[in-house]
Formats: C-alpha cells, structure tokens, sequence
C-alpha cells in the first residue's frame, strides 16, 4: 500500500507538471502570420532596445518571417536600424542595394558565399534583400532602415572596392602606402590584421587631420580597418563590431533587430562558450533590455553542403534519390535537400524533449510560442532550452533557465529547404 500511494503521488505530481505546461502553452502561442498578438508581444517586448530572430541557416522559411518583423518593428516601433550576420564591407554593398536596387550589389554580397558553398548562397535570401528593397521604397528617408555588419571578414576580395570608394574623392595621398597594400587580395588575406593595424595607427595618430581628408568617409574606413583588425574570437568580434558602430554613429540607446544564426542570438552561455548576445545582455546589465526569437522545425528539409563530410556521412546513391527528386538541387549538386525534424537523433538534426506539445499546438506552418509570460513553467525549467544530438547545445549553467537563453520561440512545421542559387 506504502509503494501504491507513493507511486501515485509521484503520478500525479508528473501529470500536475504536464498540464501546467500544456495549460501555459494554450494560453501563450498564435500564428505567425505579419498580425502580432498584443498579448505575446506586449510593451516589455517593444521596450526592448535589441530584438533578434535566431534561425538555422539551410530552410526558407525564416526569410519570410524576418521580413515580416522588419516590417512589423519598423511600423509600430520605428525601428531603423537593422543588425546582420555579414561583415562591414558585405553591410556597404547591401546599403547600395537598398538605395538604388542595382543587383550587381547582390552578386557581390552572396558571390564568396556561392563560391564557398555556404548555406546563405541560396534564392529565398536573395529574394528577401529584393523585398526589403521594395519595402524601402514605400518610407520616407526618415523611416528607412540601415543594415549594420557585425561579422567577421567574409570577402577579403571585395574590400579594396569598398577601400577604393572611400578614398577616391579625397586627398589621400597621406596614405598611399596604407592604400596600396590594401588594394592587393593575396596580401590582405595574409596580412589584413597588421594592415589595418597600421593604418588605424596612423588615423588616430593625427585624428584631426584623418577627419579633414576623408570627410564623411573617416568613420566608415575607421571601422572598416577595425573590422580587419579584431584578432577576437568571432562572438566578441561580433560584439565589437556592434559596439564601434553604435559608438561611431552616436547611436546611443536606439533600437535595433537582427537576424542571425541560433547560436548568436542565446543570451546565456552554452556548451562552456558565450553567445554573442549573451555577452551584449551582459554588457547592458539589463536582461528587459534583449529578447530573442529562436527557430525550431519539424518535418522538413533542410538545405546542407553536399562537401566531403557529409559525403562520408550521406551514401551517393541516397543523394541521387534526393536530386532525383528535387530538380533544383541536381543542377549543381552541390547541396542536398535532407529532410529535417528537431523530434529524433541524426548526423545532420536536433533532439528536443517534448517538442510533440508544440506541434500539438502549432496553428499553421509558422507558429510563435511566448515563453517568459505571467507564471511560465519555462522560467524555472530547461524545457526547450537545450537541444541533444550532433548539432546539440547544452546550457552551461546549472542554474539557467530556458527563459534565461530565450524568450520567444518560432515553430515552424513542414519547413521548406532554401534553394541553391545558380
């Protein structure tokens, strides 16, 4: 009788738990859809200086949905600056782009990433930055956005282009050495850190002066060659980045979104490392001040390098199935369209533990979940905030919460691979 009713409190204790979550997330979900619910996403999240969507780089449906908070934000929350998982020289290219729609801008953003087989060489974000232009169109000067490039070096080759811009009006003569040790690829892919490092030093060593040349190209090259420089690694690099402009352009306390990879956008330390917005969350000692969106998926397909790893890992004749099956893959054949689900282990996928519940209450292929409201049980538990598998993360602190990582979640069911470029 002793072990019967100790089961049974044990029963009912696991089923009071479920239904607290189940309860919580039929309270707390809607489509995803360009309409935003007032109750998810109410003052504390317009409030928030930063705002970012993590995605899984490889599907095409989170282009669409961080069109639709561009223009969300920027229509309820004059948003206007937009952050970007692309490098200070990629950043210049897609500002042309959105101020005159000239696509030979955008062969140059995504030619490295074709070339290197990346997953961001693909139609549906290339079709996005078209959008975004379109969308431009529509606002006044004083409501378009401003695209910032928080990476790393991505194209060492397009730099003296964007080099060459900046100095061509000016009477750069001063820095002919500096300039012309910059317009060589092959010796900046070698040598950029200590380039730049001397270029830097020799602006700031008569600042003044720099300014009086290059005019409204001073701060621009500045960051430039402190974009160069950053020898950090790439989550403070990023950080770095986006602290030199805010600082540059006296940007203050603006708000500001961004669409990055999952990894960059948890806010609390994972698998012993530090996110890039787990170091700005720190940096502002005000976690009200950053939400972050992250995607999940289940049942669909992801767009992955078909390169020599996951050659040893995916059998040829399996990725002849797959081309045969989706034409606009055999083309190149330099990618793979791997169907993808976040409820089960793989090589190329993600576990997450009760993933079922959100699928139970998906309303449509695009679904957002509000995980930090009134008495959420996702305060005081890791339900959803960690991932198992190859491609795992893991919460570094015992004491961290979901919540802590992540305040919104997107699901997104069937999702569509994104598709190569040509």
């Amino acid at each position: 009788m002793k072990n019967f009713l100790v089961a049974a409190l044990l029963f009912l204790c696991i089923s009071s738990k479920a239904q607290t979550l189940e309860t919580y997330l039929t309270q707390n979900h809607s489509k995803f859809d360009g309409n935003f619910s007032k109750k998810l996403f109410d003052n504390s999240f317009y409030d928030s200086q930063f705002i970012f969507l993590g995605e899984t780089h490889g599907f095409a449906d989170p282009q669409q949905a961080d069109l639709s908070l561009i223009k969300h934000l920027n229509k309820v929350n004059n948003l206007k600056y937009y952050i970007a998982e692309v490098d200070a020289t990629k950043a210049w290219l897609l500002n042309n782009f959105f101020a005159d729609g000239d696509e030979k801008w955008l062969k140059l953003v995504f030619r490295s990433w074709v070339s290197d087989t990346a997953q961001w060489a693909n139609a549906e974000y290339t079709n996005k930055y078209r959008q975004i232009y379109e969308y431009q169109k529509s606002l006044s000067n004083d409501k378009k956005l401003t695209l910032i490039g928080i990476d790393a070096v991505q194209d060492w080759t397009i730099i003296p282009l964007y080099i060459n811009h900046l100095t061509e009006n000016n009477d750069v003569q001063i820095y002919k050495n500096h300039l012309i040790a910059l317009s060589d690829t092959l010796i900046l892919k070698q040598n950029g850190k200590s380039i730049a490092e001397a270029f830097l030093k020799d602006l700031l060593k008569n600042e003044q002066k720099a300014k009086q040349i290059l005019k409204t190209n001073y701060r621009p090259l500045k960051l430039l060659l402190e974009n160069i420089a950053d020898s950090s690694d790439r989550e403070k690099s990023m950080l770095n980045n986006l602290n030199r402009y805010i600082s540059a352009y006296e940007l203050g306390k603006s708000k500001m979104y961004g669409f990055l990879g999952m990894y960059h956008c948890l806010q609390s330390s994972y698998n012993g490392g530090a996110p890039f917005a787990f170091q700005l969350k720190q940096q502002l000692g005000n976690s009200a001040a950053i939400k972050s969106i992250i995607g999940f998926y289940v049942n669909g397909q992801m767009m992955v390098p078909y390169n020599a790893m996951m050659q040893q890992v995916i059998p040829a004749q399996y990725a002849q199935m797959l081309w045969q099956a989706n034409p606009a893959f055999a083309k190149s054949k330099k990618y793979l369209p791997v169907p993808y689900s976040n409820n089960q282990d793989s090589p190329v996928m993600q576990k997450v533990d009760k993933i079922e519940l959100l699928e139970k209450y998906a309303e449509s292929a695009a679904t957002i979940f509000r995980l930090n409201g009134d008495k959420s049980p996702f305060s005081n538990s890791k339900t959803f905030g960690e991932v198992k598998g190859p491609m795992g993360v893991q919460l570094s602190n015992a004491t961290d919460h979901t919540t802590d990582a992540f305040q919104y979640l997107l699901l997104f069911k069937a999702a569509k691979a994104a598709t190569p470029l040509d």
